[in-house]
């Protein structure tokens, strides 16, 4: 029983760990972005290479999505961005 079982467990146990690492990645990755972390020290922390870092584990959440679409917005129209307001 530990001949086939042992070995699939094995595989199961590999691929978890896998996942976790890429979530923890992706986590580490976006939580930079958006805290304005120098992207080539967040993919040094992660271990790749600044495209990969960028392009595989680099998500935007809904309100950079919405910050971009009213700078697109602005600048198609002309319009002057309101002004953050200071914490």
């Amino acid at each position: 029983m530990d001949g086939v079982l042992g070995g699939e467990c094995t595989v199961l146990a590999q691929a978890i760990t896998l996942i976790e690492s890429n979530l923890l990645r992706k986590t580490n990755a976006s939580l930079s972005k958006k805290a304005g972390v120098d992207p080539r020290v967040a993919s040094d922390q992660r271990g790749h290479g600044i495209g990969v870092s960028l392009e595989v584990y680099t998500n935007s959440d809904m309100e950079q999505k919405r910050a971009a679409l009213k700078k697109l917005e602005a600048a198609v129209l002309r319009k002057p961005q309101p002004q953050a307001l200071s914490a």
